[in-house]
């Protein structure tokens, strides 16, 4: 059994008003015993009282990069992987949780989930064991053309594979031409169009990590061959245990409906905790009886 003692909860993110302050409460409470870190800007005020419960870094704020041009949106992959590399750097335990400074928990029971789904394939196996991410953003690519679209709300696992996933050249001049990289070019079929990006600021966190390990033929986003669909998937049964939300039992205080109804039909653009056990079954273990999806959820 993982104890709080030997985890670092390593905060990431701005520190916003009225919002940030009950989040990191929350986390001291919740998480009472464990190591903890806020990664946050330069700039940013900060309650005094969570200067001596947590370790604050103060990062360089990068450059705001438009990936669409009307209406304005943010393309927040530099900053994600900044703010949390470097609080995972500081880390001195062996597990680690990499959670939002607006995202707040009720229990810690999606520690029952860690390395209960030890089976894996050689070919695809990346990491010591398996990380846990969240349902939410984490996309079905046979739903929503958009492969290696993993969650990158939250990541519980050991802090060697939490570092391989960071551990990225984030401000690489290949990286810096991913925003507006369809300003001048046209758009594939199902292109979202108020986005720019040759990616998704959370495809590019995931594939900036697979390529260090495959090679990989993804032209954009929205690259969704049979063989980019099968290699998401395996990806997520040996690599990944997606949850749902309610099971992670967080709620992000600035999008407070984010988390409702993912198990629902409706709903099914999502590789929620259901579906994740049966892609774990087809290409991890023959033998797992995943769940089924109930009648009142249809």
């Amino acid at each position: 059994m993982i104890k709080k003692k030997d985890i670092t909860v390593v905060v990431q993110g701005p520190y916003f008003k009225e919002i940030t302050s009950k989040v990191l409460n929350n986390i001291c409470k919740t998480f009472k015993g464990s190591e903890l870190i806020f990664s946050t800007y330069r700039g940013e005020k900060i309650d005094q009282k969570f200067k001596k419960k947590f370790n604050i870094i103060y990062n360089k704020i990068p450059p705001k990069t438009p990936n669409s041009l009307k209406p304005l949106m943010y393309y927040n992959y530099s900053g994600h992987i900044r703010t949390s590399l470097n609080g995972v750097k500081k880390s001195t335990k062996n597990y680690i949780l990499k959670t939002r400074s607006d995202v707040i928990f009720s229990n810690t029971n999606f520690l029952d989930y860690f390395d209960k789904f030890k089976y894996f394939n050689k070919k695809h196996k990346i990491l010591k064991k398996k990380i846990i991410i969240s349902s939410h953003y984490t996309i079905d690519p046979r739903r929503n053309p958009l492969p290696l679209h993993f969650s990158d709300w939250f990541f519980f696992g050991l802090k060697c594979d939490i570092e391989k996933i960071f551990n990225q050249k984030y401000m690489s001049s290949e990286n810096k031409k991913v925003p507006l990289w369809f300003l001048n070019r046209k758009k594939p079929k199902f292109f979202f169009n108020e986005y720019k990006s040759r990616f998704r600021a959370e495809q590019n966190l995931v594939i900036n990590f697979l390529k260090k390990y495959f090679k990989i033929n993804i032209k954009h986003g929205y690259d969704h061959s049979i063989k980019n669909v099968i290699f998401t998937e395996k990806i997520l049964a040996n690599n990944f245990v997606v949850l749902n939300p309610n099971l992670i039992s967080f709620k992000c205080l600035r999008h407070p409906n984010f988390s409702d109804n993912q198990d629902l039909i409706y709903f099914n653009e999502l590789i929620t905790f259901k579906k994740w056990q049966k892609i774990y079954k087809k290409y991890c273990n023959k033998e797992f009886k995943a769940e089924e999806i109930s009648f009142k959820e249809i």
